[in-house]
């Protein structure tokens, strides 16, 4: 009964940010941005459904090339860029008057970057693990090699 939950109410969490994302590509991106609001409703709703497939192969993707990385890295990377990227925004949307369309996407892209950068270079990164495995960093294998 549990497991039951569980799967309904993953299924149900990815369901909705598949179609947030989905609708966010085709209404926002391609018909404002790509268009400038010269689509119909019926060729925005085609695209929208593209839009759908193809959110859920890039997500296929994703989940395929990063299944043997460190979860909790995956789970630090969200919440840091999640953090870096969205409290700046809110802070000086609400609190500055001078905070412009530009220092919105600066302070977006510029907290992403700083987040990305940041975990990999970071010790538990898998972009960083050839470089420094646990047993050459441990003091138990030193000492080892010195007796």
């Amino acid at each position: 009964m549990v497991a039951c939950a569980v799967v309904a109410t993953t299924l149900a969490a990815v369901a909705g940010l598949t179609l947030a994302a989905a609708a966010s590509l085709a209404h926002d991106v391609l018909a404002k941005v790509v268009f400038k609001g010269r689509l119909s409703a019926n060729r925005e709703l085609a695209d929208a459904r593209t839009a759908i497939v193809v959110v859920g192969v890039v997500a296929v993707v994703l989940a395929i090339v990063t299944q043997r990385w460190n979860r909790q890295v995956l789970i630090s990377f969200t919440s840091a860029a999640a953090a870096s990227a969205l409290l700046p925004i809110v802070l000086y949307g609400t609190l500055w008057r001078g905070f412009t369309v530009n220092g919105l996407r600066w302070a977006l892209y510029g907290g992403l970057l700083l987040t990305a950068v940041t975990m990999a270079f970071s010790r538990r990164s898998p972009a960083t693990r050839s470089r420094s495995s646990p047993s050459a960093t441990s003091t138990g294998s030193r000492s080892a090699t010195r007796a």
